[in-house]
């Protein structure tokens, strides 16, 4: 089967094995035709739904999905890993090492390393040069960067930002505007200090903004959240955001519509 396959499957299958092994494959929860000299990759246990294609038409491989499978082991592979990966979700295992840079796929639109051990700086490894990216979830780790990193600027398609639990620093300021589809921002539990820039009121599409557990951001809600008529629910518990709630924010929460989590002794809280 596999003399009859071109070079770029063989070397698609071979990284594949490659991830197995680094990855403690005999270990996972499943692993089912994962390595049958028989079965195409394409038919290799996934944690994808049932919906989401593990192969394209051509068998290009392009979802490596493994959430919560046991995976473990220390990541090391390359840059060249599969560079026809659209989703590459490995959540919610053990694995450790630096921050991925076999997922800097041209192609790459999910990157979800969310709640392992993984580590270092995530800018520096290349993996922004996927400037596809709809979703970046790497929640849950000890990963190093900033909010107000200029790589935003170079991803205009993402939507989804979760760096929460990690150690991101600097000033929260406004380059997350260059995103203009962006529904969620997720940088809780970090190490960022400033205020919420005013330029989150270009975000038309917000529907959650969450910065708690960061004890050096300050200033106060700015009116320009007010504006976001998607915005179900800001969390600034933990942080020193203090003042008032712009009044059509009440409003938001007196119908319902809205959820704030913030400090009462710091925040005049909705009435």
């Amino acid at each position: 089967m596999l003399n009859r396959y071109p070079t770029e499957r063989q070397i698609q299958r071979f990284n594949l094995v490659v991830f197995y092994r680094t990855a403690n494959g005999g270990n996972w929860f499943h692993n089912d035709n994962w390595l049958s000299y028989d079965v195409s990759e394409c038919q290799w246990f996934s944690s994808a739904p049932s919906e989401e294609p593990i192969c394209d038409e051509d068998d290009n491989f392009i979802t490596l999905n493994l959430t919560s499978n046991n995976l473990s082991g220390t990541f090391t592979l390359t840059n060249t890993f599969i560079p026809s990966l659209v989703i590459f979700d490995v959540s919610n295992n053990d694995l450790d090492g630096r921050v991925p840079t076999a997922v800097s796929s041209p192609n790459l639109e999910v990157l979800a390393v969310s709640d392992n051990r993984f580590e270092g700086q995530l800018v520096g490894d290349g993996v922004f040069a996927a400037f596809k990216l709809r979703v970046i979830k790497i929640d849950g780790n000890q990963i190093v960067g900033s909010s107000a990193s200029y790589v935003y600027r170079f991803l205009p398609h993402l939507e989804i930002l979760n760096v929460t639990s990690n150690l991101f620093h600097g000033e929260f300021n406004g380059e997350l505007r260059h995103c203009p589809n962006m529904t969620y921002i997720g940088f809780g539990h970090n190490d960022i200090c400033g205020s919420i820039p005013t330029e989150m009121g270009v975000l038309t599409h917000l529907q959650e903004l969450d910065v708690s557990g960061n004890p050096r951001m300050q200033g106060n809600i700015p009116e320009e959240l007010s504006t976001l008529n998607y915005l179900t629910k800001l969390d600034v518990s933990g942080t020193r955001i203090a003042g008032g709630v712009p009044e059509p924010i009440c409003e938001r929460i007196e119908d319902n519509l809205m959820t704030l989590i913030a400090n009462c002794s710091f925040v005049e809280c909705c009435m």
